[in-house]
């Protein structure tokens, strides 16, 4: 098969024939129809992450897949050639006592497909203990609206839904626009809260207006709290940080109302190294909370999918550019540039 090979942190991708992965007795082999190129790709490509993880090079990146089944191995009965899966990016052991209570995202044996295990940037992918880690597809889920979903809107998803459990006419300021703040915007406007958006780029912004941000508020000047304030109404009960940078935290805590919750979804590149200074007496006077959230449950998986499905949400829209191998690596240098926007698709 074809796949594109990290050989070299920050230089362009190898795109080379590999043997086919082999499939475990509990796993599956998936033909990639479609997989995400997101900020976390990025970040291993450019060797950002290395503090935090360490590929064996050469390395396939790539983790917002959605594919066919081709093959299973000889104890799988959960999932049979021909069917359309997605592959939820944190993968789980469906054993632990964190799996048994629905919450595979923080599986005691947690792995990550595309970054401790080969991804999706290639013809075929093999999955392990395929009845925890592959998730049918609706049918009126299309392969590239199940990519894009990857951990983006997956991540938003569980984040608006299950961690803030927002309800209409709440207020939400969500700072970062890009693929990841995007998907955000789109959630929580289907899920009828106001939302204020925040980013350095005029253009996603426009994008932001188009989603159906109430408000855009761009990074510049002195007036960005005051602004939100005025659109929140005195500060927000609810903010999304999408970025993972110190400024970005400081603005999504500064626009909390007292007893607001800040939720955390952006992640820290090579200069922060998973360390950013905080305002912590300002928690403290407002009796505020700053809450984690990582990629989404199963249950709450399948209701996103059900929202797809229904057309009451449309990750198709922020589909930007979709390539295949041999232009992964522009794709990531335009990242590199500052020149991407939306969301781009690999399609092997």
């Amino acid at each position: 098969m074809r796949a594109a090979l990290l050989r070299e942190y920050h230089a362009p991708l190898s795109v080379e024939q590999v043997p086919l992965p082999a499939v475990s007795r509990d796993g599956a082999l998936v033909r990639v129809r479609a997989c995400g190129l997101c900020g976390s790709d990025w970040h291993v490509w450019r060797g950002d992450w290395r503090w935090r993880m360490t590929p064996a090079l050469p390395h396939v990146m790539g983790h917002e897949i959605a594919g066919d089944v081709i093959a299973v191995g000889a104890s799988v009965t959960s999932v049979a050639p021909g069917d359309r899966v997605t592959i939820p990016f944190h993968l789980s052991c469906g054993d632990c006592p964190w799996c048994a209570a629905g919450q595979p995202n923080l599986c005691d044996r947690y792995s990550a497909i595309g970054f401790s295990l080969p991804g999706g940037f290639a013809e075929h992918v093999a999955v392990p203990r395929a009845h925890a880690n592959l998730v049918a597809l609706p049918a009126g889920v299309s392969y590239r609206a199940a990519a894009a979903l990857g951990c983006r809107y997956m991540s938003a998803w569980h984040a608006l839904r299950d961690q803030l459990a927002l309800t209409p006419g709440d207020d939400l300021v969500i700072v970062g626009c890009g693929g990841l703040g995007l998907a955000a915007v789109q959630v929580a406007v289907a899920m009828g809260v106001q939302v204020a958006a925040v980013d350095r780029s005029a253009t996603a912004l426009e994008i932001a207006a188009r989603l159906g941000a109430a408000s855009s508020h761009l990074v510049a000047g002195t007036s960005l709290a005051e602004d939100l304030r005025a659109a929140t109404r005195g500060g927000s009960a609810a903010s999304l940080e999408a970025v993972g940078s110190e400024q970005a935290l400081a603005v999504a805590l500064g626009a909390l109302r007292k007893g607001g919750t800040c939720v955390r979804l952006g992640l820290t590149g090579a200069e922060e190294r998973g360390l950013l200074p905080t305002a912590v007496d300002t928690l403290t006077k407002g009796e505020l909370t700053l809450r984690g959230s990582l990629g989404c449950p199963t249950p709450s998986l399948h209701a996103l999918l059900a929202e797809v499905s229904a057309l009451r949400l449309d990750p198709e829209l922020l589909i930007a550019e979709a390539r295949g191998l041999d232009g992964v690596t522009e794709m990531l240098q335009a990242m590199d540039a500052g020149t991407a926007s939306g969301i781009m698709l690999v399609e092997p």
